[in-house]
């Protein structure tokens, strides 16, 4: 599935959480790595990650 990017949409309930994201430096990295990867393919497993 290369060249092939999905959209993310994002519940309106899950927005609040979006300042407290940006707020943290490490959980903003997470999250846009976890969304680098849906974005790819959302059917993929994701690595491990580490905390």
């Amino acid at each position: 599935m290369s060249g092939t990017e999905y959209e993310i949409r994002i519940l309106a309930s899950a927005k609040k959480d979006r300042d407290r994201i940006r707020e943290n430096p490490v959980l903003k990295r997470k999250v846009d790595s976890l969304l680098s990867i849906l974005r790819q393919n959302p059917w993929q497993n994701p690595l491990l990650m580490r905390s």
